[in-house]
């Protein structure tokens, strides 16, 4: 089955929207700590490093720069909104270095991702 462009950018919304709730929804104070160090910092590179790759393959090649300083400018923007708007929550400038780093690594990895995807049948440029 080949995934076209426009279910790669139903995929890349509703990532989009996960990452917006999932950055933005409170969190208890009582929250059971995760015992494994720094596992948030890899699921916010995780988060934006989808979004990349998910917006880069819904979109033209020419917008790929575009997609890039979108990732980083919601990373930084949900950050502060942390901060701003929850008790629990707190802005963290690791976080955006991570949710930065996942962007850059697919945004570095794409064509790679394309030639996985294309030998697969996934992915029709």
């Amino acid at each position: 089955m080949q995934f076209t462009s426009r279910i790669y950018t139903i995929f890349a919304v509703s990532w989009t929207l996960a990452i917006i709730v999932a950055s933005l929804i409170s969190i208890p104070h009582n929250a059971p700590e995760i015992p494994i160090k720094n596992l948030d910092k890899l699921v916010h590179a995780t988060f934006y490093f989808g979004f990349v790759t998910l917006w880069v393959l819904a979109k033209p090649k020419k917008q790929r720069v575009l997609v890039l300083i979108i990732a980083v400018l919601l990373g930084g923007l949900l950050e502060l909104a942390q901060g701003a708007m929850h008790q629990h929550r707190s802005a963290d400038w690791y976080d955006f270095m991570a949710n930065t780093t996942g962007a850059f690594l697919a945004f570095l990895l794409i064509n790679k991702i394309i030639l996985f995807l294309k030998h697969f049948r996934l992915y029709n440029s």
